[in-house]
C-alpha cells in the first residue's frame, strides 16, 4: 500500500521489476462491522510469477492504507494465499486466533477475497482459487 502509487512503481522498475499493465477498480469491501463501502484503488503485480509484488493505491477509510514499520520506512502489508473455499479457510483461521478486518465483494456481493489480521502474524489476504487464473493472465502481462 502506497500514498504515492506511480512513484513506488518507479522505484521498483529502477530496480529490475516489470509491471503488469494498471488496473483501477472500483473495491467493494465489507468491514468487520458490516457495512459496506466503496474505494477507488489502482494497483499493479510484478511480472514473472511467484512471489508475487503487488502495489496498491491507499484509499482512506479502509483495509488499504500504508504500514509503517518507522520513521521513512514502509512495511508489507499483507501475504496472499490463494484457497479453494474463503468461508472454509476464513472459518479455520478464526479458529486458531484470526480475526475478519474487511472482506472483498464482487458487484453481486459473492465474496471475491478476505483480510484477516492476528496480533502475531500481521495481516494475510484470501483469494478465492477460482480467480486465480484470470489474476495471474492479467499479472503476467507486461504494461
Amino acid at each position: 500500500m502506497t500514498d504515492d502509487f506511480e512513484g513506488t512503481l518507479a522505484v521498483f522498475a529502477a530496480a529490475g521489476v516489470r509491471w503488469s499493465s494498471v488496473t483501477r477498480p472500483v473495491a467493494r469491501l465489507e468491514a468487520a462491522d458490516g457495512r459496506v463501502g466503496e474505494h477507488p484503488v489502482s494497483y499493479a503485480a510484478a511480472v514473472g510469477g511467484e512471489p508475487r509484488i503487488k502495489v496498491i493505491s491507499a484509499a482512506s477509510g479502509s483495509v488499504f492504507v500504508p504500514v509503517v514499520a518507522g520513521p521513512g520506512v514502509l512495511a508489507v502489508h499483507h501475504l496472499s494465499y490463494w484457497v479453494a473455499d474463503v468461508e472454509v479457510a476464513t472459518a479455520a483461521l478464526v479458529g486458531a486466533g484470526w480475526v475478519v478486518e474487511a472482506t472483498g465483494l464482487d458487484a453481486d456481493d459473492s465474496v471475491r477475497y478476505r483480510y484477516l489480521v492476528h496480533p502475531l502474524a500481521g495481516r494475510i489476504e484470501l483469494g478465492l482459487e477460482a480467480n486465480r487464473a484470470e489474476f495471474d493472465a492479467w499479472a503476467d502481462s507486461p504494461a
